[in-house]
């Protein structure tokens, strides 16, 4: 059986971007992965399959500051290991925790069925939203959307 290697992974947001505090003070400067997708030429809304079957867009998360992750479900070890500092990340943020949202998109939809990727992201936070590709989907077009890319390794 074909395994799915991520070649290139992209988070594609950023809840980094610090402004400064109310009392004038500068806020602390934080290091992040990821791109500020305010600030590139990338992106757009979507709509994939959630871990209900449902259709789910992105848009549907306007006004929250979205990690947005693309991995697989079979990953052996960078995939749960983004998805356990997203994780850790919101029990730092608290009760602003509440504006974040985690999206886990799949790269491989044939094993991802929306069953499985939805297990699967909820296993690292309950909040975490795992989508994957169904029926006229398409799945290159968002990758090129977010400058992703993977290949099928034997």
């Amino acid at each position: 059986k074909e395994e799915a290697k991520e070649a290139s992974s992209t988070p594609a947001a950023s809840a980094a971007s610090a402004a400064p505090a109310a009392s004038g003070e500068s806020a602390p400067k934080v290091q992040a992965r990821g791109t500020d997708m305010r600030k590139e030429d990338i992106g757009g809304d979507f709509t994939l399959t959630d871990g209900d079957g449902k259709p789910f867009s992105l848009s549907d998360l306007k006004g929250k500051v979205v990690i947005l992750s693309f991995g697989y479900t079979h990953c052996p070890d960078v995939c749960p290991t983004e998805l356990l500092t997203y994780s850790d990340t919101l029990k730092q943020l608290g009760d602003q925790a509440k504006d974040v949202k985690v999206v886990f998109v799949s790269i491989d939809p044939e094993r991802d069925t929306p069953e499985v990727i939805g297990k699967y992201a909820k296993q690292f936070h309950p909040d975490f939203i795992g989508l994957t590709a169904t029926g006229d989907q398409s799945l290159p077009v968002i990758k090129q959307q977010y400058r992703v890319v993977s290949a099928k390794v034997n």
